[in-house]
């Protein structure tokens, strides 16, 4: 059993590293290659930003790690001149125009703009205002151009205004019966005027004589003052006595199987006191004796019921009928074939009689659909199809850094096709490395190999016709990937944020926008090489570039190495 491994040597831009590991229990040693990391760590240098004065570069980049110039940058035209919002250097008139000087404010380089004389009094004030009072009129006042002074229009005489009383001021004071009156002055020419202020009524009243009613005597609802001058306003109304307020009773006399019991109860006022039965229990709790528990030999009896209290006998059992056998789960006595029928014998657990049953002649060559089987020896659990011929790799018995799935695996001595890799089978294996893909297999499931961060290389599968949603999304290692001639549907995210896979081999040529799904190639290596089929190259360019394949990717025919750019 392999450990997790050293690295060695680091992989550089240029070259690879190497990792070693060691057998827990023998401690071997095997070197692993790890692929060279590429230009990972870009910068770029040598920018310049285009103004109106000079042209601007975009810049070069740079690998940080190894400093080699990977792409030269591009020239930037000169920017077209930033005005700033300008200022009026000679304002316009109702007759003469002006000027607007505007200045670039990055150059300073200047332009001017004629303002169109404005032709109307467009400065206008309002002169000659009165405002109106209640002693005399106002004037809306005359319109004069500001510019050249010009009367432009009449105001007209504004009436007089209504008077505008103060909050006035009580000068007689109003009680609950006699009336007050209240003085109102202008504010603007002293005239006065008077307002009757009513009788206030009874505001203020207060509760008199109130008597509370309890169990022993009457209440009074009590009679009704006025505060302020003493007038008794109403009176009262005799309150009936209240019913007595109950405790919630003592047992003075326990109630039995047959006898009543008595409750007393208390008037919490007055103490008078009342009583109330309580029922008889009757025979509450009771016990069941002298019963037996049928068996396949005798019969039983349900037993007598007493009063645990009094102890009368209240009911009388039943007899219980024997059972009938309780049979074990049975033995193979006489095992079945595929020309011939078995035996199985089953046995009563209590009195060891025996009953034999007929086992049916075995199906020949074929195995129950859905059973599961753990296999050892091909390192896999597999799931029995409906065929009963074919099953599906489910997971791997032991985590391992490398993983075969077989082409066929022998269960009950029946050699079953492996023809597919169902969902989750590998899902977040952090130990898998390298897969090699039996050539039975049609079928990889969903998120089969999510976020196996250390696969970097897959073989095999040849009879692919199918790879599920997300099936190596998020395998960050995986650096190429081949899709057989046989493969019709690619899922979604199929290889979502594979952000190491630099090449692509595709060689079916029937793949369409309903047989790829969505962002099947989105996050892959940006500047990734694939190679297609020369008939399919045009088509799959703009095919790919859609399921989220980046648009700086390198294309190749597969037959003869013909390159272009998405």
């Amino acid at each position: 059993m392999w450990d997790s491994g050293k690295i060695t040597k680091d992989a550089t831009c240029k070259e690879p590293g190497s990792k070693t590991y060691t057998c827990t229990r023998c401690r071997k040693t095997s070197t692993e290659e790890i692929p060279v990391t590429g230009h990972l760590h870009t910068e770029l240098r040598n920018v310049k930003a285009a103004t109106c004065a000079e042209e601007g570069y975009t810049g070069d980049i740079y690998c940080k790690d190894c400093n080699t110039k990977l792409s030269s940058g591009e020239k930037i035209a000169k920017k077209a001149h930033t005005w700033d919002k300008g200022k009026i250097t000679t304002k316009a008139t109702c007759t003469q125009k002006g000027i607007k000087t505007y200045t670039c404010t990055v150059c300073d380089e200047i332009k001017t703009e004629e303002i169109p004389a404005t032709g109307k009094h467009v400065n206008t004030e309002l002169r000659n205002v009165k405002v109106a009072t209640c002693a005399e009129e106002g004037y809306t006042g005359d319109i004069y151009c500001k510019d050249c002074n010009t009367k432009l229009s009449s105001g007209e005489k504004i009436a007089k205004k209504a008077h505008t009383w103060d909050k006035g001021k009580i000068t007689t004071g109003v009680t609950c019966t006699q009336k007050g009156i209240k003085t109102y002055t202008c504010t603007v020419c002293n005239e006065t005027k008077t307002e009757e202020i009513p009788a206030t009524g009874h505001q203020y009243t207060e509760l008199r004589n109130e008597i509370e009613a309890n169990c022993i005597q009457e209440g009074y609802t009590g009679d009704v003052y006025c505060t302020d001058c003493g007038i008794k306003i109403s009176s009262g109304k005799t309150i009936p006595k209240e019913p007595h307020t109950w405790d919630e009773g003592k047992v003075t006399k326990n109630a039995t199987c047959t006898e009543k019991g008595i409750r007393t109860f208390t008037c919490e006022v007055c103490r008078s006191t009342r009583i109330e039965e309580i029922h008889a229990t009757g025979h509450v709790n009771t016990i069941t004796k002298f019963s037996k528990k049928a068996s396949c030999k005798s019969d039983g009896y349900s037993g007598d019921i007493f009063c645990q209290d009094c102890g009368k006998l209240l009911k009388e059992g039943t007899i219980i009928p024997k059972t009938k056998h309780t049979w074990n789960a049975g033995k193979i006595t006489t095992a079945a074939t595929t020309t011939k029928e078995g035996i199985k014998t089953f046995t009563c657990t209590f009195c060891g009689v025996t009953r034999t049953e007929k086992i049916a002649k075995l199906k020949p060559q074929t195995v129950t659909p859905g059973k599961v089987i753990n296999d050892k020896a091909t390192n896999g659990v597999y799931k029995v199809l409906k065929d009963g011929m074919s099953v599906e790799f489910t997971k791997p018995f032991y985590k391992k850094a490398s993983v075969r799935i077989p082409d066929t695996v022998k269960i009950n001595g029946i050699t079953c096709k492996v023809t597919g890799i169902s969902a989750n089978a590998f899902k977040n294996n952090t130990v898998l490395k390298t897969v090699t893909i039996g050539k039975n297999v049609t079928v990889i499931g969903t998120d089969v190999f999510w976020g196996c961060r250390k696969l970097n290389k897959v073989s095999g599968g040849n009879n692919i016709m199918k790879i599920g949603d997300r099936a190596f999304a998020n395998c960050v290692s995986l650096s190429s990937i081949t899709i057989s001639e046989t493969v019709s549907r690619i899922g979604k995210q199929a290889f979502y944020n594979c952000k190491n896979l630099r090449t692509v081999i595709i060689k079916t040529g029937v793949l369409s926008n309903k047989t790829i799904g969505e962002k099947a190639f989105a996050g892959t290596y940006k500047k990734l090489t694939v190679k297609v089929p020369a008939k399919q190259l045009n088509a799959y360019k703009k095919l790919l570039k859609s399921r989220g394949m980046s648009s700086t990717a390198v294309y190749k025919n597969k037959e003869n190495g013909n390159v272009g750019k998405n």
